[in-house]
Formats: C-alpha cells, sequence, structure tokens
C-alpha cells in the first residue's frame, strides 16, 4: 500500500573539503549514521516530470528504501508518495500506483531510466535542548551517471521532522553566513540533468533527425502506450484491450520493417515476446468484437429470419469466451514472462539496438525501407489473385497484415518525409479497412458453422446461422471490389 507524506527541506551547496559550519548555537548534535544510496531515476525520454517538478526513483539502502515519487508543494514542502520496492523479474517496473499519479503529466509516455544517482551519505540527528528530533542534516557526496558519463559533487540537506521553517530559515542563515548557499537546483535530478533538462524543452528539427532518432521515438511511443494500458486492459476497461494490442503490433512490426538499422539478435527475440503478448491480448478482443459484429448482423435481419435463442446462444458463448480469456491475460500479465518483456522494452527505449547506419539522416535511409515494406504488400498480392478457396482466404489475409505495416511504417516516417508519408499511409489505410471486411466475414462465418453446429446439439434451429452464412458470403464478394481498387491506389502511388 502507498504512503503519503509532506516533507520540507531545504538544499545547500558546499565545496568537497569545506567544513559542515557548526549549528550548536541552534540545536543539539544528535546521533550520526553513515548510508550507501543508490537510486534511479524514472522520466519520459524527454523528461516530462523533470520539467514539471516531479521525480520518481527506485532507491536502495538507508534507511526509506523503495519507490518514491516527489510532488511540488508550497514553499519548501513537497508531497512524497511511497510504495515498498518491487523485486524479481519486476524489479525495475514502475508501479502503476506511482505512474497513474503523474498520467496527467505524462500522457501515454513510457516511464524508463534516465538516471542512477550513487550517494555516500552522512545523517546527522539535529535535536532540541530535551532531546527530541527536530531535523535531519545530511551530508551527501554524490556521484550521477547518465549514459555513460559520470559528474559529482557534495551537497547538504536539511529536512524538517519536527522542527518548524523558523528553525530551518535560521539553518540557511548561518549556512549562508559561513559560505554555505542555498542550492539553486530543487533536486539532485536537477542538478544532475543541468543542461541536459533545458536542451529537452526545446522544440525538436524533425527533418534533420537521424533515422535512429525517429523510429527510436516511434519505439518509445509504442511502448508508452503498452506502460499506460496495463492498469485498465486488467480491469477490461472498454477499448483498453485493443489500445495495447495495436501499440503491440505497431511495435513488432516497426522491428521487422526497420530491423536492417538495429542488431536482429536483440530484435528478433523481442518480436517473438511480443507476438505472444499480441496473442494473449487478441483473444479477450477477438470474443469482443466477434460477438458486436454477430448482434450487429441478426439485429439486420427481419423478425421473422430469427428462429430460435440465436441471441442468447451468442451472447453467452462469446462473452464466456470473453470471460476466461481475459483472466488468462491477466495471468499473463501477472506472470515472470511478462515483467521480463516489460523490462526489455525499458532497454528498447534507453539503450535502443541501432547500427551505425541507423547513425545517417532520416530522409537518406527511411525511403528505401519504405518501399520494401511497400514491395512486399504487392508481392503479397500477386500471389492471392491466383489462388482460390482456404489458400486464397489466407493468402488475402497475409496481403492485409503487410499493408497494415506498410501503413505503420509511413505514419512512423510522417514527421520526415511530410505529404508523401501522410498519402501513403492513408491509401495503406485504405487497403487494411477494406481487407478488413473481406477478412471479418471469414472469421464470421467460420464461427458461425461453430455455433450452428452447438445449436443442433441442443435441439435448437440452425436455420438463422444458415441466412447469416450466406448474407456473409454475398458481402464479402462485394467487398472484393473496394479491397482491389485500393491496393491498385496505393501500388499506383508508392510505384511498387
Amino acid at each position: 500500500m502507498a504512503t503519503r507524506a509532506t516533507e520540507t527541506e531545504r538544499k545547500f551547496r558546499i565545496e568537497d573539503g569545506q567544513q559542515v559550519p557548526d549549528l550548536s548555537e541552534l540545536v543539539r548534535l544528535g546521533e550520526t549514521e553513515r548510508h550507501r544510496l543508490q537510486a534511479v531515476y524514472y522520466d519520459t525520454p524527454d523528461l516530462l516530470l523533470a520539467r514539471n517538478r516531479r521525480t520518481l526513483r527506485r532507491r536502495t539502502g538507508g534507511n526509506d528504501a523503495g519507490w518514491h515519487l516527489k510532488l511540488p508543494g508550497d514553499g519548501d514542502s513537497r508531497t512524497e508518495v511511497g510504495l515498498p520496492l518491487t523485486t524479481g523479474s519486476a524489479a525495475r517496473l514502475v508501479p502503476t500506483a506511482l505512474r497513474e499519479q503523474v498520467t496527467d503529466i505524462i500522457g501515454a509516455a513510457p516511464l524508463v531510466p534516465v538516471l542512477e544517482l550513487r550517494t555516500n551519505r552522512t545523517e546527522t540527528q539535529l535535536t532540541g535542548p530535551r532531546g527530541g528530533s527536530l531535523a535531519m542534516l545530511c551530508d551527501d557526496k554524490v556521484t550521477a551517471v547518465r549514459r555513460g558519463e559520470e559528474c559529482s559533487w557534495r551537497e547538504l540537506e536539511v529536512e524538517l521532522t519536527r522542527g518548524r521553517v523558523e528553525l530551518l530559515d535560521r539553518i540557511t542563515a548561518r549556512f549562508a553566513e559561513a559560505g554555505v548557499p542555498v542550492s539553486e537546483s530543487v533536486s539532485k535530478l536537477v542538478q544532475a540533468l543541468g543542461e541536459q533538462l533545458a536542451e529537452a524543452d526545446r522544440p525538436a528539427r524533425p527533418r534533420k533527425a537521424t533515422a535512429a532518432q525517429v523510429i527510436g521515438a516511434h519505439l518509445a511511443d509504442q511502448v508508452g502506450v503498452i506502460q499506460n494500458r496495463e492498469a485498465d486492459v486488467r480491469a477490461d476497461v472498454p477499448d483498453s484491450v485493443h489500445k495495447m494490442r495495436v501499440a503491440t503490433r505497431r511495435l513488432r512490426s516497426a522491428l521487422r520493417t526497420f530491423r536492417a538499422l538495429m542488431d536482429r539478435e536483440v530484435t528478433d527475440q523481442l518480436r517473438a515476446e511480443l507476438k505472444w503478448l499480441a496473442g494473449m491480448l487478441g483473444a479477450p478482443r477477438d470474443a469482443e468484437v466477434l460477438r458486436d459484429q454477430l448482434r450487429g448482423e441478426l439485429n439486420a435481419l427481419p423478425a421473422d429470419s430469427v428462429i430460435s435463442p440465436v441471441a442468447e446462444r451468442i451472447e453467452n458463448t462469446l462473452d464466456e469466451q470473453h470471460r476466461r480469456a481475459h483472466r488468462e491475460l491477466v495471468k499473463a500479465l501477472d506472470s515472470a514472462r511478462f515483467s521480463r518483456l516489460a523490462t526489455s522494452l525499458l532497454d528498447l527505449v534507453t539503450d535502443p539496438p541501432f547500427t551505425d547506419y541507423a547513425g545517417a539522416r532520416a530522409k537518406g535511409v527511411l525511403p528505401e525501407l519504405l518501399g520494401r515494406v511497400d514491395r512486399r504488400v504487392a508481392k503479397a498480392w500477386r500471389r492471392a489473385r491466383g489462388l482460390e478457396g482456404a489458400e486464397a482466404e489466407e493468402a488475402w489475409h497475409l496481403t492485409r497484415k503487410r499493408a497494415k505495416a506498410a501503413r505503420y511504417a509511413w505514419e512512423a516516417s510522417i514527421d520526415v518525409c511530410g505529404d508523401e508519408a501522410a498519402a501513403m499511409a492513408g491509401a495503406w489505410e485504405q487497403v487494411t479497412e477494406t481487407l478488413g471486411v473481406v477478412q471479418d466475414c471469414v472469421v464470421i462465418r467460420e464461427r458461425l458453422r461453430e455455433l450452428a453446429e452447438a445449436a443442433t446439439a441442443a435441439g435448437e434451429s440452425s436455420f438463422t446461422y444458415g441466412v447469416l452464412h450466406q448474407r456473409l458470403v454475398e458481402r464479402e464478394e462485394s467487398a472484393r471490389g473496394p479491397a482491389v481498387a485500393a491496393l491498385k491506389a496505393a501500388r499506383k502511388l508508392s510505384n511498387a
């Protein structure tokens, strides 16, 4: 369970080797303890939390090991929300309860490790005449590690325990007299980030970006959606499974489409795990969609075509399938396998496995990769046109999946490729939508056969299922024309 407390503290700059000013006229010095602290700070890649005076860390060592989220308050006061350390495969994953506290700031952006702080701390109790604790004086020697670079400094921190702000003001005055001023940085994180924090607030220049920057940002966006949707998926909030599944598919697709830019020893394994997650998400989502589609088809029939309790069978069968699949999905999200995947996604954002090739300008690198994904759609389409029956259905479905990959790839490139990318993304979206109608008809017809067999076994009429089946056969045939037209338009636009 999360704890919530208000802390009032002030930080001071002090040089290495400089003596801590004498405070004996103000307080008594109590017990002293020494600790070695290690804290990993989490933020979005563009440091939204730090820019909005929030800090989120996972600290080990000392008397307050755990997850800590600090929120701005009045003056020297801040609210701290704490949770115990997570362990095992989930040790590095931000608890959902803390992410929910900052969703208004970060939206669906990913929370990833951005900085490590190693602190040698000397704590001294500052007490009153009768020995009661008034404040804690911390003398910290800090080393910050970010992207392989280190910087070190020393600072003092005075945090009130039972003392009043007036005591903090008197200590501040005494420190100032001794040449120990108040720190300009509100936190160690801000001190460590320095100019990088200001750079994060500057507008990007996407047209001059490298391929690694463009695709890295796209990958981070999808990881953020997966993180952001997890709590809603567990609670079965409407559309949450769909959103998380789409992000998973987009991420897996990008790792394939842009694999020439990355180390495949890393990305191939990650794609396999994302396929597993997409499958777990797909089961409850497919049952939900199929129920709604069949409900719509049934409602469109004339009343005299509905014989036997068809609606009840559809609702009961698919609702139960959804419940079972959702229970299995939650088990999967609770598993060590998912925790390992989620941790790998943190590494994908903070240390993406890009090759040297990815360091080239995106406008020079991406068009060739986008052309390849377009040609893959054209190849699948040529094969589908020469097949019939079940083989044709499978080939058309593959064509749709490749068109979806092309859409995702062009969408990821819009900031760099501009209007051309937007037009191509729209063209491939039209292909996926029209072929989606064809695929829906195939899937629904297959499920209707199963429902009809169950109805017959229960002594119910299968007439209505046959009517629905024939309607779907006709709709599938009529949908192929718009799908082919959309494919021709997209191919013409891409010259694939």
